[in-house]
């Protein structure tokens, strides 16, 4: 599972490029597995962490992103996978779709 951003959150770390954000995966294998054993569906996707979505001007802002392949649209994500990377813990997010 990971994360893209419209945000300049990533600059505090003064990375000369682009990192690829993205859930710890001992937490999404055993989510997965909690899934399987208890018959729930999970689905792992690609999510957009989003900080001008809501007030862009432009009404086909999001058409390019769905083409690569992002699902949902959230506003914590990206900062949770980055903080716990810098922090060297494990971070998951899940999200229910009811």
């Amino acid at each position: 599972m990971g994360s893209s951003t419209n945000s300049n959150y990533m600059h505090q770390y003064n990375i000369p490029g682009n990192y690829s954000l993205t859930a710890s995966f001992d937490l999404l294998l055993k989510s997965l597995q909690q899934s399987s054993r208890n018959g729930s569906k999970q689905y792992t996707l690609v999510i957009f962490y989003v900080v001008r979505f809501f007030y862009n001007a432009d009404e086909k802002a999001m058409e390019n992103w769905i083409k690569m392949g992002v699902l949902a649209v959230e506003m914590e994500s990206a900062a949770l996978y980055a903080n716990a990377i810098a922090a060297g813990v494990n971070a998951f997010n899940n999200f229910n779709s009811k």
